[in-house]
């Protein structure tokens, strides 16, 4: 069974290979733990985001609920 790690480029299995070349050959645990650490990692993406945003916003004056446009 493959170990996966959660490394600074994201999510990584002991050999060092990354996720998707392994995805197929998860059991239904795996897949489920895999999906944790996935969807983890995508909330703190998001918050990442709005944080970034809420700052942007405060700087120039514009609300952090619409969409920025260049």
């Amino acid at each position: 069974m493959t170990t996966w790690i959660e490394g600074t480029g994201g999510l990584f299995d002991t050999a060092g290979c990354e996720p998707a070349a392994h995805l197929g050959t998860l059991g239904g645990e795996g897949l489920k733990h895999s999906t944790k650490i996935l969807n983890g990692q995508l909330e703190e993406r998001e918050a990442e985001i709005r944080y970034i945003k809420h700052g942007l916003a405060a700087e120039f004056g514009l609300t952090p609920y619409g969409t920025f446009r260049p």
